[in-house]
């Protein structure tokens, strides 16, 4: 289980369950995106520099926080007031994963290992409980997302040395986290989105094997039963992973995007032969990027371009109204305006 913290963040799958190939007709309603971005480029350094960020979220372009794996915790949490970034001085964990939230006075982060929920008020943050799962030794919370506070959730895995690994889900609710039942299994949940349209909840999953081939695997949730919806092993070359934009969950499958639909995943966007390579964050679907073998790329609803071209390897990315925040090469955050 101890591979987890090398193995969370690795989304190499190998596709093998192909399902409808009739692409979904693209939306026209939505406002192309511009690409006429000014650049600028932060490295937050904290001796002795032993920190990784791997999230981030924000209220607006004076008001983002990223998190990470961290040597203490002081270096776990970085803010951007729309001036410079700073570490936090408050001691929460040095292994915060996730950050979500809804507006300056309302944002949450969870932990794993160290099983703890925190809550920012606006003022300073403040540890919502320290959960254990049942029967279970450990608890790794990986990923918080919602819509609302009356819509939020917490997801990650219990494990124990006898009873092994079982995918853990939590909902906020009445000022209080509580477990929800899920079906047994033995994965552990890396993220979590939940379609607005068909109420199903999409995890990204690792299961853990005896050798070095771990599985990386795609799970729907509706509430009942879990299904497996794709399968794949830990390769670099491609990529898997599952995004939301507007409420609608899009599926990335090496180069190309799906939808799921009528409990099918069905082909929207197939980018094979660019320089496309991962991921879906957006306004809208004509107005998303992605990370490329070559840089961030940019999809306007006529074609893709990359927009930032870098060598550097791209993280994860927070998109505004007029602003984007891309983290690069653990510790390296590039500021995008548009004009």
């Amino acid at each position: 289980m101890h591979r987890l913290f090398s193995l969370i963040l690795s989304f190499g799958f190998i596709f093998n369950l192909f399902s409808c190939k009739n692409p979904v007709a693209p939306d026209n309603s939505f406002t192309p995106g511009r690409r006429d971005y000014t650049w600028t480029i932060d490295t937050l350094n904290s001796p002795p520099n032993l920190f990784s960020l791997v999230n981030i979220w924000g209220s607006g372009p004076s008001d983002v926080w990223a998190v990470g794996p961290a040597d203490e915790t002081l270096n776990s949490l970085w803010h951007y007031d729309g001036i410079s970034w700073k570490p936090t001085t408050q001691r929460l964990s040095s292994n915060l994963w996730s950050v979500f939230g809804f507006g300056q006075s309302n944002v949450w982060m969870c932990d794993g290992p160290g099983r703890d929920i925190f809550y920012f008020n606006g003022n300073i943050w403040v540890n919502q409980g320290n959960y254990s799962y049942p029967g279970y030794s450990m608890l790794y919370l990986n990923s918080i997302w919602g819509t609302s506070n009356s819509e939020l959730y917490c997801a990650g895995s219990a494990y124990d040395s006898q009873m092994g690994t079982q995918p853990v889900l939590m909902k906020y609710n009445n000022n209080a986290w509580n477990f929800i039942q899920l079906p047994k299994n033995d994965f552990n949940i890396v993220t979590l989105k939940k379609d607005q349209d068909n109420n199903i909840f999409f995890f990204t999953a690792i299961k853990f094997t005896t050798g070095y081939s771990d599985t990386n695997k795609i799970y729907t949730y509706d509430g009942t039963s879990l299904k497996e919806i794709f399968k794949g092993t830990n390769n670099p070359v491609d990529n898997a992973t599952a995004d939301d934009i507007g409420g609608k969950v899009y599926l990335n499958i090496k180069n190309k995007i799906y939808k799921y639909i009528d409990n099918k995943l069905v082909l929207w966007k197939d980018f094979d032969g660019t320089s496309y390579g991962g991921r879906v964050f957006g306004r809208n679907e004509n107005d998303f990027f992605g990370f490329g073998y070559d840089g961030l790329v940019h999809y306007n609803g006529t074609d893709l371009k990359t927009i930032f071209p870098t060598t550097m390897s791209l993280t994860n990315l927070l998109v505004l109204d007029k602003d984007i925040f891309l983290l690069c090469d653990n510790r390296i955050i590039v500021h995008g305006h548009l004009k």
